[in-house]
């Protein structure tokens, strides 16, 4: 199957299929922490303060820092500490699909 970028061929076809599919599992993981029960009653972004969003995305981006500090992407992590990071990384990008979403920058 031909992955086309802007109607081309991509010239590095199973880079673009790795790409893809690693968006395509974090997009589903930050939809599935947005449902989750203690999130799922919050109020909704869009009646969210700019201030707000924005601080709250420095918090969990720090709180993803710490996690990761001194950590080596190259040796195995325990399960705990996976879990954690990835809870931390959807944290910090479903903050920042927050504020673009209510830019309007998603259309």
């Amino acid at each position: 199957m031909a992955l086309l970028i802007n109607g081309k061929d991509h010239p590095n076809p199973k880079a673009l299929e790795k790409i893809l599919l690693a968006v395509e599992r974090f997009a589903r993981a930050m939809g599935a922490e947005l449902i989750t029960p203690r999130n799922i009653t919050k109020e909704h972004w869009s009646n969210c303060s700019d201030s707000y969003l924005a601080s709250r995305l420095v918090e969990e981006s720090g709180e993803l820092l710490r996690l990761i500090d001194g950590v080596s992407h190259s040796e195995p992590l325990d399960e705990e500490l996976r879990l954690a990071i990835r809870k931390e990384a959807v944290d910090v990008a479903n903050f920042a699909m927050f504020i673009a979403d209510n830019y309007n920058c998603l259309h």
